[in-house]
């Protein structure tokens, strides 16, 4: 049996309460490397929830050019990192509450807002049809259904980050993992094109644990 510690959270000193996410990782790791291992599990979401996705569409928000060489493509994974990855998060952590809430009408609210530039915007409403529909004939969805149902009816337009926050409500996953998975989905399909890139993105924990509000030993599930 390994040698496991339990790192574990109250509420943090923010006045306004945060959920705990308590994880058990091998003795001598550190909350990146228990955050990475944990979220690598999650990887039948990507892969199983979301192949229709993956297969049919090109890219999400991370848009690269396939002749890129090996440092080309760190240097542009930086840029998103340090340029669209705070924005998604911006955009997403709102829809994330209202999936929680199982606010439909919020949610569809919040879906007419979302404004993208003309390529982004087709390629989050082709990628969020996608998702909402390889729910279909799965049981108990509850919000995801609805919002599927919505869009089906054209009462909502179905963007990406809002079908993905249903998605995340309907399959319980905590607010760090909704993150760890759409930061995956963004590398690996802007990727799939490139022989010999790496199957994980690079600065993966770090990206996730910045936003996520992350501190020390402390791996927090913000709501």
């Amino acid at each position: 049996m390994r040698d496991e510690v339990q790192r574990s959270v109250g509420l943090p000193k923010a006045a306004e309460p945060r959920a705990a996410l308590t994880l058990l990782g091998q003795h001598g790791e550190t909350e990146s490397q228990s955050l990475g291992a944990w979220s690598r599990d999650l990887h039948w979401v990507c892969g199983v929830l979301l192949r229709s996705v993956r297969r049919r569409c090109d890219c999400l928000h991370w848009q690269v050019p396939s002749d890129m060489n090996a440092a080309q493509l760190q240097r542009q994974w930086q840029v998103f990192l340090a340029q669209q990855w705070p924005i998604m998060v911006a955009q997403l952590r709102p829809l994330w509450r209202l999936a929680q809430a199982r606010d439909l009408a919020g949610l569809m609210a919040a879906d007419q807002a979302l404004a993208f530039e003309n390529g982004l915007s087709q390629r989050s409403l082709r990628a969020g049809h996608l998702a909402a529909q390889g729910s279909r004939g799965a049981l108990h969805l509850g919000l995801l259904g609805r919002l599927r149902e919505a869009i089906e009816q054209g009462q909502t337009p179905g963007h990406w980050l809002v079908v993905w926050a249903a998605i995340g409500s309907a399959y319980s996953m905590s607010w760090v993992a909704l993150l760890g998975e759409a930061l995956r989905l963004e590398w690996l399909m802007g990727t799939r094109s490139m022989p010999g890139a790496a199957s994980e993105p690079p600065q993966w924990e770090q990206a996730v644990s910045a936003v996520a509000g992350l501190e020390g030993h402390e791996l927090q599930a913000l709501p």
